[in-house]
């Protein structure tokens, strides 16, 4: 058996007993504030993704409106058809529709179109008339509803999260995507779908000389067009676009500086009437 260990009086030597710190006023107050920055930070990161959830509910809601089916191309490739649109019942939720516009990719632009007495009304409104940062897709208030001038226009937001609206327009920097994707459809009330071309795509500011929609004659309509083409991101040479031609341009938010957008010009290669029989 061991001997004991003893100090020098011949005594054991006393365990020492750790000191428990207290949960002091000061801890209690970084702890209150730490818990504070927290459930904070949950409420805004609340209030930033709602508005996406709710616009996106939404307008799942109207795509309700639409019917499509698949169908196999010349090319042997399976692509959405869209069908039937229920137009009296999307204008019984707004009654400034006026039109669908839709991609085959991407084919998230899937969307109604709506044209206002102010450029302003959709820009924070949804297609059902509720307050939503997404707005609508809407076709400029100075075009006539028609699709008949020779240049209209169609704006949306660039969404920051989703994917949404417009947002994934600017795939169409890339020549190759816009080859391979070459088409977007306007289907109307009175029972015609128009397929448009995409044929040049450029980043601008927002007063550029690209948002020009009246023209004072042929030779004005042709230097716009030269103009487009000569500023493009890329050309592409066999679509022919001319003086008789109607175009739409599609025009979005880049998200980097306010004044700048992306812009997409597609011209009118197709006009179907009873698209939906």
């Amino acid at each position: 058996m061991p001997p004991n260990k003893r100090n020098a009086r011949g005594r054991q030597p006393r365990k020492r007993r750790k000191r428990r710190r207290a949960f002091g006023p000061i801890s209690m107050i970084v702890l209150i504030i730490a818990v504070g920055v927290f459930v904070f930070s949950l409420y805004q990161l609340f209030i930033n993704l709602w508005p996406y959830f709710e616009g996106g509910r939404i307008y799942d809601g109207v795509r309700l409106h639409i019917t499509t089916e698949q169908i196999v191309d010349e090319g042997g490739n399976t692509r959405v058809r869209l069908s039937s649109i229920d137009f009296e019942g999307l204008r019984e939720i707004n009654p400034d529709t006026i039109a669908w516009l839709r991609f085959d990719q991407p084919e998230a632009i899937n969307y109604p179109v709506v044209r206002s007495h102010d450029n302003a009304e959709y820009l924070t409104r949804a297609f059902d008339g509720s307050y939503n940062i997404l707005g609508a897709i809407f076709m400029d208030m100075y075009n006539n509803a028609n699709f008949r001038d020779r240049n209209t226009f169609i704006h949306g937001h660039n969404m920051h999260i989703g994917g949404g609206m417009f947002s994934q327009l600017s795939d169409y920097r890339d020549v190759a995507f816009a080859r391979a994707n070459p088409y977007f459809y306007i289907y109307t009330p009175d029972g015609f779908v128009r397929t448009y071309r995409v044929f040049a795509a450029a980043e601008v500011r927002d007063n550029d000389p690209r948002y020009q929609m009246n023209f004072v004659d042929d030779a004005d309509f042709q230097n716009y067009l030269d103009m487009i083409r000569q500023s493009s991101f890329y050309i592409i040479e066999e679509v022919q676009v001319g003086v008789d031609s109607h175009i739409v341009t599609l025009s979005t938010c880049t998200n980097v500086r306010d004044e700048d957008r992306f812009i997409l010009h597609g011209v009118l290669v197709a006009l179907q009437a009873e698209w939906a029989d």
